[in-house]
């Protein structure tokens, strides 16, 4: 009787819904790890109707791949979807957009082997040609002011970044996987319950990967708006002060934002695609200064909106519920 394959010692969970070439690439710059035999892939498919699952059932990469379906419910059930089919002790959350390194599963893995069970987030920045547009300007900046605050000793830093982030599956368990009633800021929640284990949180430079990040500046808008909404459910939850999630007030501006959006909605909205017309410009101009400023801007209005909707029940324009 032939022996049992070894079980691997990560398992690479990646959610995808309708990212295709993005998701070729990011299997593609796996199968280039250092070793091959350390990992399995499990990829959930989240309802994609571009060919994804049809696809992954054709590659035989040089690496265990599965992969898994999670019936459209969203990126944090098919997180955790894929990792209850996971084998590794240790799962790395990787998103479909990143072209990892070859060293980023050995490094997650040692700083586990190391540290275990730790909480260890890899940097991801922009892949070359992805720096050209503001809503991915400002993103890359939100993400250089978290990992900042998780090297300075003394700072408390609850946010985390799920589509590079490694944890044990027993933390997994222990913790009930991710939030799946949250569409935005699963890896918020997830960094704080992870936290109140007192499972330390571990910055590994290492377990690098590329991004690449493409967002159209109408998806910015409903996803600043969602994330608005998802705060003020996460403030709540853990009984935390909301300015501490979604930073402090930005005087008449964000007076006038929450006023807006709390009395004429539809109206707000129409103003938010007017500040959208004014980042296309300024990406147009490719001045960055411009484009991060405009981009903010829009970030602010929006998440604002988000925020608004959630607390006073204002009526939510189609487009953005």
């Amino acid at each position: 009787m032939p022996a049992e394959a070894p079980k691997p010692a990560v398992t690479i969970c990646i959610p995808t819904r309708n990212h295709l070439p993005m998701l070729r690439q990011t299997l593609d710059a796996l199968g280039r790890q250092t070793d091959l035999r350390l990992f399995q892939v499990v990829v959930c498919d989240d309802g994609s109707t571009d060919g994804s699952y049809e696809e992954l059932q054709s590659l035989r990469p040089g690496f265990d791949l599965r992969w898994v379906q999670s019936g459209g419910r969203g990126s944090g059930a098919a997180r955790n979807v894929a990792a209850a089919a996971a084998e590794g002790e240790v799962l790395i959350f990787l998103d479909d957009d990143q072209l990892a390194n070859p060293n980023l599963v050995a490094a997650h893995l040692a700083v586990q082997r190391r540290e275990g069970p730790a909480l260890v987030q890899g940097p991801y920045p922009l892949a070359p040609g992805c720096d050209r547009a503001g809503t991915s300007l400002v993103y890359q900046q939100g993400q250089d002011v978290t990992l900042w605050k998780l090297v300075r000793p003394g700072l408390l830093a609850r946010h985390v970044w799920d589509a590079n982030l490694s944890v044990t599956a027993a933390t997994w368990r222990e913790v009930g996987g991710f939030d799946e009633t949250l569409l935005r800021n699963q890896d918020l929640d997830f960094g704080i319950r992870v936290s109140a284990l007192g499972v330390p949180l571990v910055f590994e430079p290492a377990a690098f990967s590329h991004h690449l990040h493409r967002l159209s500046r109408a998806d910015f808008g409903r996803q600043e708006f969602q994330t608005g909404r998802d705060l003020v459910r996460i403030a709540q939850k853990h009984g935390l002060a909301l300015e501490a999630l979604v930073g402090p007030g930005r005087g008449l501006a964000d007076r006038l934002a929450v006023l807006a959006w709390a009395r004429a909605p539809a109206v707000a909205d129409r103003a938010g695609r007017l500040l959208s017309g004014s980042l296309a410009l300024a990406d147009a101009s490719n001045v960055r200064t411009a484009q991060l400023i405009t981009a903010r801007l829009l970030r602010r209005f929006y998440l604002m909106g988000g925020v608004t909707a959630e607390t006073r029940d204002s009526a939510i324009p189609p487009q953005l519920a």
